[in-house]
Order: C-alpha cells, then sequence, then structure tokens
C-alpha cells in the first residue's frame, strides 16, 4: 500500500555513492531524516552550507531512494 503522501530526505556523496543523513540524539541510534516537503528538506540542506562548501555533494529525494552506501556503519 502506498502512503498518501511522499517524504523526502537528505543523501550525502560518499567515496562509494550517496548515503541517507541521519541524526543521533543518544550518539547510538542514527535515524534516517525525512522531511514533509521539499522545501523542508532544502532549507536542512542549507544548514551544511557553513559545514560543506559543496552544496552538490547533498542531494534532496524521495524517501524511496535506496543509498548506496551506508557511512554510519
Amino acid at each position: 500500500m502506498k502512503p498518501d503522501f511522499m517524504r523526502f530526505k537528505i543523501q550525502m556523496a560518499s567515496a562509494n555513492g550517496w548515503s541517507d543523513l541521519r541524526s543521533s540524539s543518544d550518539g547510538e541510534t542514527y535515524e534516517i531524516c525525512f522531511y514533509s516537503t521539499e522545501a523542508e528538506a532544502e532549507a536542512a540542506r542549507e544548514d551544511f552550507r557553513d559545514l560543506s562548501e559543496y552544496l552538490e555533494s547533498f542531494q534532496i529525494v524521495p524517501e524511496s531512494e535506496p543509498e548506496t552506501e551506508n557511512i554510519y556503519e
């Protein structure tokens, strides 16, 4: 069954492909960051401007887009 809405996520370029952006509240368990709209994901992506001078290394994709590498493992 398909959801009635689409969520988005941010993927970061890595040495071997694309990794989903994750966050952790306890420093141990990392969960994928999902955004309700593409605009919300774009605003979150802009928050990384200070961390990366190359925003093209981040892409916004639908939550169904698979990552090709998990850099958190």
